[in-house]
């Protein structure tokens, strides 16, 4: 069984971001998920062009349980941040109306500069494969992913951008509060999966 200091559930924008952060930190780190390719929701956001951050993300338009995860959040990690990185990899983008970026050229842009920056952590990312079961013992994590199974000393974070009825996986455990973007009349989602 193979270690790893994190274990990231999905492949998506927030978990390459997650992975690669971790990993530039010193973090020996795998991405697990059961789709064929990375940031798949990516490539289809925006028309192909990828609405990748708003100049106007605040606190006050996200739910949660903590009022002050997202001001936390969005406090030591800005759009601005994020624009600076996007601009690092050079690549081109537009502002459309109430604060939309955009890529000028494809959403492949990001996927790639996503998985340049999780190559520059030494990240390991594993694809096309089932998750499984999520277990705890003996103080250590293990997630199954195929005929795989990764171990982690403390907790795994998980990517919970859709509810826990739509996740491909079949989840025992609490990882972290997240924080959704609110939406009219939507409830709160976290990441209690069962």
């Amino acid at each position: 069984m193979e270690t790893f200091d994190a274990i990231v559930l999905g492949a998506g924008g927030a978990g390459l971001m997650c992975a690669a952060v971790a990993g530039q930190r010193g973090r020996r780190v795998v991405v697990l998920d059961h789709a064929p390719e990375p940031g798949r929701k990516i490539l289809i956001s925006g028309g192909g062009r990828c609405n990748f951050t708003n100049r106007d993300a605040a606190a006050d338009r996200y739910l949660s349980a903590n009022p002050h995860f997202a001001k936390s959040a969005l406090g030591r990690y800005t759009a601005a941040d994020f624009v600076a990185l996007v601009e690092r990899h050079g690549i081109a983008w537009h502002e459309k109306t109430l604060g939309q970026l955009f890529c000028d050229g494809s959403a492949r842009q990001i996927v790639a500069m996503l998985l340049d920056e999780a190559a520059a952590g030494g990240v390991t990312i594993r694809l096309g494969a089932p998750l499984g079961e999520v277990g705890h013992a003996d103080g250590m994590f293990t997630v199954r992913h195929g005929a795989r199974t990764p171990l982690r000393p403390c907790a795994a974070y998980l990517n919970a951008s859709a509810p826990a009825a739509s996740a491909p996986w079949d989840c025992g455990v609490a990882f972290v509060e997240v924080a959704t973007p609110a939406a009219a009349g939507a409830p709160p989602r976290g990441a209690a999966f069962r």
